[in-house]
């Protein structure tokens, strides 16, 4: 069976209302402890292979994640913030393999709006501009390698929505990996109830987690991840299907498909545990999560 790791995103169960940045950057009750399993299609069977624990400051925000890979690497990330609550800063260390550290870099407007993230690793740094409709809303995303004296435009996400987020478009442009993926959102999961997006740094952790390379890299499955932190007011997660095209000539190839996600309350009607699955027509990949709350 082939399997690959899509890590997930915590939703928080809330009241249909609009909600302030600080509402949404603070809830409650926070999440202590995460266990990400893969499970086998057609069993039962999970095998734990991440565990992830949160640490918080005084204002309620997270500040340190150290995330355990079984067998394998320990990832510690720290998050410094702003005067307005807003992340500046993510910092991500291996302690087994130092070359994989990375720094992310958050700049924002007069209007504490986020405009430009700056990515540096070991031997390669990258810039995303982001992009706004005439309603404050995410449009587009442009991001380029870095080279002294040069910027390589190497991908672009466009943002396409209604009154809620529809789709999302991610072009590779790699002239190697030529390539094309397009996300259509269709239905929150029925059990999902009227969400908030829960703490947007632990998102950003598990953006970088999804793909390595850089949060807006085009693959063959959607980061929602990455699509939520710059959508905090949208819900990016929700079923849909993934079209992605590669028409690089050395492998061209099409492949479709279908993401459906499901969540289950625990008794204090906060979300226990996440399970997404993907389907192309012939194999499933599936990811499980259940979490810990502080103590209310």
């Amino acid at each position: 069976m082939k399997t690959r790791f899509i890590p997930v995103l915590l939703l928080l169960a809330a009241c249909a209302k609009e909600k302030t940045p600080e509402e949404i950057n603070t809830p409650t009750p926070l999440i202590t402890k995460t266990y990400t399993y893969s499970e086998s299609e057609n069993s039962n069977v999970r095998d734990l292979y991440i565990i992830d624990s949160l640490e918080y400051n005084t204002n309620k925000q997270l500040s340190k994640l150290y995330s355990y890979w079984r067998n394998t690497d320990t990832l510690e990330y720290t998050f410094p913030y702003n005067g307005n609550g807003e992340i500046t800063e993510m910092h991500i260390r291996n302690e087994k393999n130092t070359s994989s550290n990375s720094d992310y870099f958050f700049y924002y407007n007069k209007d504490n709006r986020l405009d430009s993230i700056v990515q540096k690793e070991a031997l390669e740094q990258f810039y995303s501009l982001l992009k706004y409709d005439s309603k404050n809303k995410i449009s587009s995303v442009l991001t380029y390698q870095t080279f002294p004296g040069d910027l390589t435009l190497i991908s672009t996400n466009d943002y396409y929505r209604n009154t809620q987020l529809d789709s999302v478009v991610s072009k590779n442009l790699y002239p190697t990996v030529l390539s094309t993926m397009r996300y259509v959102y269709d239905t929150a999961p029925a059990d999902a109830r009227p969400l908030l997006n829960f703490d947007r740094s632990y998102i950003l952790a598990l953006a970088h987690r999804t793909n390595f390379k850089t949060l807006f890299a085009t693959s063959s499955y959607a980061n929602h991840f990455t699509n939520q932190f710059v959508n905090p007011q949208d819900l990016a997660i929700r079923n849909g299907t993934a079209d992605y095209r590669v028409t690089a000539p050395a492998a061209p190839f099409n492949t479709k498909e279908d993401v459906l996600n499901k969540f289950e309350l625990n008794t204090a009607g906060d979300v226990g545990s996440y399970r997404i699955s993907y389907f192309n027509g012939m194999y499933h990949n599936y990811t499980y999560m259940t979490f810990e709350y502080m103590i209310r």
